[in-house]
């Protein structure tokens, strides 16, 4: 069986041949820089606004933890650490069609000073005319369609406003480091303006998220207390009302069941008195469990104005063209050369 090998290049006879086909060089080249440049100057520039932030782990309540992960499906066992699960869940929590309805109904402002109903409306999204779907899109649906009622109702979006919501999804995106627990925010948008307010509204709302799942039961154990202790102050205020009028009005008597029911109406009194007093001391109790369960959120870097965009990288993109044409060019004029020295 005869063994293939290769034989050393002769450079000079390769830049030889290449220099005989230079006029296509010439002509594909420019003719290359042209087209690549025309077209991604079609594509429209978008800019990208970060947060970082970093929440206080203290007292950890897990049956909070738990709500939160069982609306996505998840089941976190009693002897799972919720300090691990919770960085986890909040880019979940992210992509959830609530927490991106409620960012979608955010004002904003863009550069030029023009405020904004809602994200969902700014479709002002402009896409290349190759992007046919998106491009046709946005020309039939120039306004969004999502209003305030779709917060209430974010599991029954038509066609359209699901699209909105796709379109909010891909533009937003949350992560978690594992060892650090940092929660690093980035929004993406066509407007320099538009982004660092995003960025700034979903590292504010997705705080307001997870402090509503976490302090959940200790929110409920305080309205509950509240209204025990009302309860208990108006019936005080009533027996020492009852107390207050029945002494008055038989101080000058001196019969013994005019005593007896004035030390009976005294005793109710304290009674309901007690009884107010311990409902204020239970209200402070769970005053002090939803402070005590409440996170504290560090901001390690806020949102700021971006000021070069991020996409696209055209002078890349162009030079990338360029050398993928002058490498297939070349390719095709050595092929032969090649061939041969293969044998």
């Amino acid at each position: 069986m005869e063994t293939k090998s290769i034989i050393g290049v002769d450079y000079l006879k390769v830049a030889k041949l290449l220099w005989s086909y230079r006029k296509i060089f010439f002509i594909a080249l420019p003719l290359t820089f042209v087209l690549s440049s025309a077209i991604i100057l079609c594509v429209p520039r978008s800019y990208t606004s970060k947060t970082k932030l970093v929440p206080e782990f203290g007292f950890q309540d897990l049956n909070s933890f738990s709500s939160l992960a069982s609306s996505f499906g998840i089941d976190i066992g009693s002897s799972m650490i919720s300090d691990a699960i919770s960085p986890n869940l909040y880019p979940d929590l992210l992509e959830s069609n609530e927490f991106l309805c409620r960012l979608s109904q955010v004002k904003v402002t863009d550069k030029n000073g023009q405020t904004l109903t809602a994200f969902a409306h700014y479709e002002y999204w402009k896409h290349p005319f190759f992007d046919i779907p998106s491009y046709f899109n946005s020309r039939v649906h120039h306004k969004g369609t999502l209003n305030e009622d779709v917060i209430h109702n974010a599991l029954r979006l038509d066609k359209h406003q699901n699209n909105v919501i796709k379109l909010i999804r891909k533009k937003i995106t949350c992560s978690t480091d594992k060892k650090t627990n940092v929660i690093s925010i980035s929004v993406e948008a066509q407007d320099p303006c538009i982004a660092a307010q995003l960025a700034e509204e979903a590292s504010k709302l997705i705080q307001s998220y997870i402090i509503e799942y976490r302090t959940k039961k200790a929110a409920v154990d305080v309205e509950y207390y509240n209204i025990l202790k009302q309860k208990k102050k108006a019936e005080a205020e009533a027996a020492r009302k009852a107390y207050a009028d029945y002494y008055d009005s038989h101080i000058n008597i001196s019969r013994e069941s005019t005593k007896t029911r004035i030390e009976a109406l005294r005793d109710e009194a304290e009674l309901f008195d007690t009884a107010y007093k311990n409902a204020e001391i239970q209200y402070q109790g769970a005053l002090a469990r939803l402070q005590e369960r409440t996170p504290v959120f560090t901001v390690l870097q806020g949102a700021v104005l971006p000021v070069k965009p991020s996409k696209p990288k055209r002078v890349l993109f162009v030079i990338s063209m360029m050398v993928l044409v002058t490498f297939g060019i070349g390719i095709g004029c050595l092929k032969d050369l090649i061939i041969n020295n293969v044998h």
